[in-house]
């Protein structure tokens, strides 16, 4: 099997440039960079995370994920991948709340409950769904799914949002050294605006 390592660890170089067709969001978007992605070293679960977790960030869906799947497959991957989620129904909601907070900080532990009424529900969504169906799966820590998510929305059709990510956290989850002051893009309490 290509890109196995011993003791299941998993190891997360640069990925071959894994993340570099997301933003084209074809079918074949999270088939084309797999085998490089292999060949560089990245193991099938975390490279499997990356397609999940486009699910969420780009809309892709079935054919994309059967393409991933088959690319796999081909490079020798054993098919299925254990499971990687570890939260339920009644679970995600407060388990994406933590992770929000362990992101951006203790300001976001009511963020799900503020902001106007009508888009209070956005918020809830983000954090039951964006945050604690896939920022709570094993496979990737939480740094690298921010920088993961930083990249999905550098590559998406949506400019200003890749910068709201590292700008709200306090200090910035893909770095590991002390970011520069710089003025938030929203307030916190504004709703939607994340």
């Amino acid at each position: 099997m290509r890109g196995g390592s011993p003791g299941g660890q998993h190891r997360h170089p640069d990925a071959g440039g894994a993340g570099r067709p997301f933003g084209l969001r074809g079918c074949d978007c999270l088939a084309v960079p797999a085998p490089d992605a292999l060949a560089a070293g990245l193991t099938p679960v975390p490279l499997k995370e990356v397609a999940c977790q486009a699910t969420a960030y780009l809309g892709l869906g079935g054919p994309s994920l059967c393409a991933h799947n088959k690319a796999l497959f081909k490079e020798g991957v054993p098919l299925p991948l254990p499971g990687q989620s570890t939260t339920a129904a009644e679970t995600r909601r407060e388990a994406g709340t933590q992770a929000q907070v362990d992101i951006f900080g203790e300001g976001m532990a009511d963020f799900w409950r503020s902001g106007p009424e009508e888009s209070r529900h956005i918020d809830r969504w983000l954090a039951a769904n964006c945050f604690g169906d896939y920022c709570t799966r094993t496979g990737s820590d939480l740094r690298q799914r921010e920088l993961i998510a930083f990249c999905f929305l550098a590559a998406g059709d949506r400019p200003a949002r890749p910068d709201r990510h590292p700008v709200d956290s306090p200090p910035c989850p893909i770095s590991a050294t002390p970011q520069p002051e710089r003025p938030a893009l929203h307030t916190g309490g504004g709703g939607s605006q994340k």
